[in-house]
């Protein structure tokens, strides 16, 4: 990253017991604020100090310009940071760049963080598109129910987040909900009852299996996929996702040797930062903010262009690794022939999408809770927004 000299002023980042976990300098230049992030300690890397720094520099300063080292260019592209010609970038910082000898390997990349843009206002409701998101059916209490990380992630990403409840598992509700709606997400949840996908048996470790719920979310998805409603799946909305196209799924990662392969990735090709573990079930405990793993990405998908920050796939789509959290314990086995794997842990599936749909993709990981996690909503509103106007266009 550029070096900044003479700094204006620098932001630091305290944990509760007063040490430093990281810290950002700020040079301004022509009325543009500079800057270079560091995260001194290691227990702090990996749990959004960088990203929170940057968020407080432009909440500060409006746009923000920097020189990023190749290697990390995936996360400023994940944080909403966008590529810029060499020539935006002020001499004092971008000088010692260009004739640094190691210029070629650490490729370095002018970049920017835009300043803020507004959220719509309030009385301006219509503008933001309605996110239908799928709910768990709790017996004792006779309610149906999602955690409201869900809401808040949409609401942030500009939507207005609308609990779908499984009251009945007929087409024609299906139907009526995506007709009603102009984006979907299909929450996490209890496990998916095997008979669903050709099984017979049922693992002991099978928990809170709901079949009216299943049956519903399966016309749901098969409905959003036919009439092209862009579609998120979380989690178990991954795994539902896969089972209503054809796939299947392991019912219990620990009686495989995909745990193995997990672990024999994240520790030679992928490896995990220190203060991250693989858990034996691929189940972690709170909190959901902290990753546990890392997932590799691959390039020319939908995925990559989300979470690099493209508009478009290119040849220079790399694949890429983030981390992210972890709260299941199964996953894909056989992938349905309508989607694509977007996404890796060692040998487990971890995204998936329809290639030929706008927006149709799953993840197996909890974004809801992730700071790394916004440009999956922030997206799935975009998609829902252009289905939601392109419609009123039609009634017109």
């Amino acid at each position: 990253m550029g070096v900044l000299e003479g700094f204006d002023t620098t932001l630091v980042a305290h944990f509760e017991n007063g040490k430093i976990a990281g810290f950002c300098r700020i040079r301004i230049f022509d009325s543009v604020a500079y800057v270079n992030p560091i995260v001194t300690a290691d227990e702090a890397k990996g749990q959004g100090v960088g990203s929170s720094l940057m968020e407080a520099a432009r909440k500060t300063y409006g746009e923000l310009r920097f020189v990023a080292r190749g290697s990390a260019v995936p996360f400023y592209r994940s944080i909403g940071c966008e590529e810029i010609p060499w020539g935006m970038i002020c001499p004092e910082v971008g000088a010692d760049c260009k004739t640094c000898p190691d210029f070629a390997e650490c490729k370095p990349l002018p970049m920017t963080m835009p300043a803020e843009q507004p959220q719509p206002a309030s009385h301006d409701l219509c503008r933001r598109p309605i996110i239908g998101i799928t709910t768990d059916i709790n017996f004792d209490t006779n309610l149906c129910s999602t955690n409201h990380e869900y809401q808040s992630a949409v609401w942030a990403a500009g939507g207005i987040p609308l609990m779908v409840p499984s009251i009945e598992d007929s087409p024609e509700y299906a139907s009526a909900m995506c007709n009603a709606l102009d984006g979907l997400i299909l929450s996490g949840g209890g496990d998916i009852d095997p008979t669903e996908y050709g099984q017979e048996e049922h693992h002991p470790e099978l928990k809170d299996v709901q079949p009216q719920r299943d049956r519903f979310e399966i016309s749901l998805v098969q409905e959003a996929r036919k009439t092209g409603l862009p579609t998120l799946g979380i989690c178990r909305g991954l795994q539902i996702m896969n089972v209503a196209l054809g796939g299947t799924l392991v019912q219990h990662i620990e009686d495989t040797n995909l745990g193995e392969a997990i672990g024999a990735h994240a520790s030679a090709e992928n490896a995990a930062p220190s203060h991250m573990r693989l858990f034996a079930e691929h189940s972690q405990p709170k909190p959901y903010t902290s990753p546990s793993h890392l997932v590799r990405i691959k390039g020319d998908t939908k995925l990559h262009d989300i979470m690099s920050g493209r508009a478009v796939a290119n040849n220079e789509s790399h694949d890429f690794s983030i981390p992210v959290n972890s709260m299941h314990h199964q996953a894909i086995d056989y992938l349905s022939p309508s989607l694509t794997a977007s996404a890796y842990c060692g040998a487990l599936v971890e995204g998936a999408e329809d290639p030929n749909a706008a927006f149709f993709l799953g993840v197996q990981w909890h974004p809801e809770y992730m700071e790394n996690g916004r440009p999956l909503f922030a997206a799935l509103c975009q998609a829902a927004l252009a289905r939601c106007e392109t419609r009123r266009a039609s009634k017109r």
